[in-house]
C-alpha cells in the first residue's frame, strides 16, 4: 500500500471505505473512491435518513474534501476524495431497454469503471481450485485495486 501514497488513486468496497480511512488517505495525497456502507460511524444523517426517489441523489462535501452521496436507482451510497467528481447526474452514452438515456452519478461510472478489474479477476480466479482462488484474491489486497485510469480520478500533481 506505501507505493499507492502520496500519488495514488484507490478504488475500494463497502468492506474497506470509511470517512477516517478517506481523511487518512487524502491527508497523504491519495484518492479513494467506493461504495459506502449507511450504518458507518460519521456518516451524515442529512444523508442517511434522506427519502429519495428513483434518480434522485443527494451529496455533502466536508471541510477536507471527502464527499458523501446516495442515490437511488439501487440504493447506492458512495464516498469520492477524487477533486475532479462532482457527484453529478451525468449521461452514460447507454440506452435502457425503452431507448432512454442511462444516467449515473459521476463517482458511480469511476468506481464501476475501477471495480472491473477485480470482477475479471473474480471470474478468472472461478475457473481454479480453492485454494489457487484464495491465493489469486490475496494478490488484490482484499479487493483494493490500482486505478490507473487518471481521467476517471483526476491528477495528484
Amino acid at each position: 500500500m506505501e507505493k499507492l501514497l502520496n500519488e495514488g488513486r484507490i478504488i475500494c468496497d463497502n468492506f474497506y471505505t470509511s470517512l477516517p480511512l478517506a481523511q487518512e488517505l487524502l491527508s497523504k495525497k491519495t484518492f479513494v473512491c467506493g461504495t459506502l456502507r449507511s450504518n458507518r460511524k460519521g456518516i451524515p444523517k442529512e444523508i442517511t435518513s434522506k427519502k429519495l426517489k428513483r434518480g434522485d441523489i443527494i451529496a455533502l462535501e466536508n471541510n477536507e474534501g471527502v464527499k458523501i452521496l446516495k442515490w437511488v436507482d439501487k440504493p447506492v451510497m458512495m464516498l469520492t476524495t477524487c477533486k475532479n467528481r462532482l457527484c453529478k447526474i451525468i449521461e452514460t452514452g447507454k440506452n435502457n431497454r425503452k431507448g432512454e438515456q442511462i444516467k449515473k452519478p459521476d463517482a458511480v461510472i469511476c468506481y464501476n469503471l475501477g471495480k472491473k478489474g477485480v470482477d475479471m479477476s473474480d471470474h478468472m480466479a472461478s475457473y481454479y481450485t480453492t485454494k489457487n482462488h484464495k491465493m489469486v484474491q490475496e494478490g488484490h489486497n482484499g479487493d483494493i485495486i490500482w486505478d490507473h485510469a487518471s481521467e476517471c480520478m483526476g491528477s495528484t500533481k
